[in-house]
Order: C-alpha cells, then structure tokens, then sequence
C-alpha cells in the first residue's frame, strides 16, 4: 500500500502481546495501527484520532465497561463507516459481526481483515455473521 491507500485499524485487545503481535503484523502490511488495552481506551483512542478508522479488530472478552460487542456498538454509533471484525479464544458467537477464532495464523488475519474491509456495506448491514474458522 503507498502512503495514499494506506488503512487504520484500531485495535482492542487485553493482553499486551497478542496487541504487540498483532500490530507488528499489521504494519508489515501496511497498515496505520492504533491500539488499546480495552473498550475505554478504545473508545478514547477513535475519539482521539481525527483520521479515519477504516477497522475495529477487537477481543470479546475484555475487562471493564465494554467487552469487544459493546465497544463495537458504541464505536458504530460514533463512526459509522468502521467495519468490525472481533477475535474470540473460546465460542465464536452468533452476532451480526465478523469474527475470527484465536489461535490464528498470520495469513488468517490478513484474509480476514481484507474480507471484512472488502464486504459490501449491505452485507454487513443485513446481519451477516462471518466466521473464520478454517
């Protein structure tokens, strides 16, 4: 990606090296990564930020106020072109938001991350629940 094209993605997770990791990842890749270490500091990071924040990629379970669907809502409501894609190490639950089952692999984040940034708005919209689980 060239500076013009490059995407943020904010990302949500309680355990510092999974965030770490993760955006390490995401920068080889390209993209502007913004992190926090749960819903609060999520939410006060997007308000933070002027740019825009084309992903939410955050933990459902988190400590605090907001777990990762309730930051979700609140942030959807704040911004309403973010897309979601929530990353779950137990059940992936059945909700109208993508999700991606931990342990994954490199590969499996990117194709994850581009499905979710490439889905068309009504896709999203209609509820559709997807699940990377392969």
């Amino acid at each position: 990606m060239n500076g013009m094209d490059r995407r943020t993605i904010l990302i949500a997770d309680d355990d510092a090296s999974i965030r770490s990791l993760v955006g390490l990842l995401l920068e080889d890749d390209g993209y502007i990564v913004l992190s926090a270490r749960d819903g609060e500091a999520a939410l006060e990071r997007s308000r933070t930020y002027a740019g825009r924040i084309h992903l939410l990629l955050s933990d459902v379970e988190m400590p605090g106020t907001y777990d990762g669907y309730g930051l979700a809502s609140r942030l959807l409501g704040e911004r309403r072109d973010i897309r979601i894609l929530l990353m779950s190490g137990t059940k992936l639950p059945q909700y109208s938001f993508a999700c991606l089952a931990k342990p994954f692999t490199p590969v499996e984040l990117s194709r994850a991350i581009l499905a979710v940034l490439a889905a068309p708005d009504t896709e999203l919209e209609a509820g559709t629940t997807v699940g990377f689980t392969e």
